[in-house]
């Protein structure tokens, strides 16, 4: 097979999650190319993807640092692109660091199972939260967005008619 050949069918394979044969298929590529050159390089960015998918991660950092050297600047900057990705911290990583957003949609909800638990609402009204945080608890927020389209529809309506009748 040729180096193109051999490229294109990593890639293929890549993209059907055989990362362990994309692995063979690009390393072969990337030594028939040369590393130095540009080929080589978008041979090798590709490789260091297939290293990350077949959980080779610190082979693929490796080849993307030494890749952050290349003599073509688009490997270069791809290169950086993917280290960047490859050593950024794993989200599972940031529990401690994240804030849970409470879902508004759930308020009227949560009033209603609070009132049958404890005979009473302890949380405030919808008026007392507009007014105190400019938030609203309507379920439909759509409404104000539907009424001015069909002013914006009916008013070009009634230019085009006018425009027609006036003709």
């Amino acid at each position: 097979m040729t180096t193109e050949e051999l490229y294109q069918s990593g890639i293929f394979q890549f993209e059907r999650g055989n990362y362990r044969e994309s692995v063979k298929q690009l390393e072969q590529a990337s030594s028939l190319a040369g590393a130095k050159t540009k080929q080589g390089g978008e041979i090798q960015v590709w490789l260091v993807n297939a290293y990350d998918a077949a959980g080779r991660s610190s082979e693929a950092i490796e080849l993307c640092r030494a890749l952050s050297k290349h003599p073509s600047s688009d490997v270069r900057k791809s290169a950086s692109y993917v280290l960047g990705i490859l050593t950024a911290p794993k989200l599972a990583d940031l529990q401690d660091v994240t804030t849970d957003i409470s879902n508004f949609r759930r308020l009227d909800v949560n009033r209603s199972s609070l009132k049958e638990q404890t005979g009473t609402s302890t949380l405030e009204s919808d008026d007392s939260l507009e007014q105190k945080y400019g938030v609203s608890t309507n379920q439909n927020p759509n409404n104000r967005t539907g009424l001015w389209f069909a002013i914006v529809i009916g008013s070009l309506a009634l230019t085009i008619g006018i425009y027609l009748f006036t003709r």
